[in-house]
């Protein structure tokens, strides 16, 4: 060998010819890959990906993140409609709670007024009890006047029974 070939050898790469050539477009693929996934934002889980989807990287990125921020949206729209669910049953129960509470009021002063319906009555009651005994009471009996001047017998007489008697007498 002349230093000639001897040069050639030596520069040329191992293995069969065209397999360096192969080498080199796979890791062009691959760095342009890998440019891809570090340039998409940190924390996105992509899919695994092969030599020579560089440019697809990106385009996978864009619609996982557009999947995520659908995601997210119809998360978020279920907890709106959740948080506005609870807030509806709160505010059925305060409303369920203030109108038991107004219902007992108006019982208990509707019971307060009847109690003291039933004093007023009991009391009226007793007035016209006192008022009857006192009227009774302060009437003269006419029973010691009729025994003295001779109408005995005549107790249990009207008045006006006694009083046609007394002008039949007089």
């Amino acid at each position: 060998m002349d230093e000639g070939e001897r040069e050639w050898f030596n520069s040329r790469p191992p293995g069969p010819p065209g397999l360096t050539e192969k080498y080199e477009e796979a890791k062009r693929k691959w760095k342009r890959a890998m440019n891809a996934v570090t340039e998409a934002k940190k924390g996105e889980r992509l899919p695994p990906m092969k030599f020579g989807q560089g440019e697809d990287a990106v385009r996978l990125s864009s619609r996982f993140k557009a999947q995520q921020e659908m995601e997210a949206a119809k998360l978020r729209e279920k907890l709106a409609e959740e948080l506005l669910q609870e807030q509806a049953q709160k505010e059925a129960q305060l409303l369920e709670q203030k109108r038991q509470q107004l219902a007992q009021e108006q019982a208990e002063k509707e019971r307060a007024a009847a109690e003291e319906k039933a004093r007023q009555e009991e009391e009226e009651r007793k007035r016209a009890a006192k008022a009857a005994h006192e009227k009774k009471s302060a009437q003269p009996s006419l029973m010691p006047l009729l025994n003295s001047t001779g109408f005995k017998g005549m107790s249990g007489a009207t008045p006006m029974e006694i009083l046609e008697k007394m002008t039949v007498i007089a």
